[in-house]
């Protein structure tokens, strides 16, 4: 149905909590909506807060 490199994306947004199959492709979609320089700030801001921040 979709490219095996679009279901990977959907099956990585998946494991995100309350996420579920539609929930996902609907992300997935809209990540791809969006222009590089979007997603380039996107991607660096979870990498920011993955090293800047303690979960506890």
């Amino acid at each position: 149905m979709y490219p095996q490199v679009l279901l990977d994306l959907i099956e990585q947004l998946k494991k995100l909590p309350g996420v579920g199959e539609k929930t996902a492709q609907r992300y997935a979609f809209k990540l791809l909506e969006m222009s590089e320089a979007e997603l380039e700030l996107f991607s660096s801001s979870v990498v920011e807060a993955k090293r800047s921040l303690k979960y506890c």
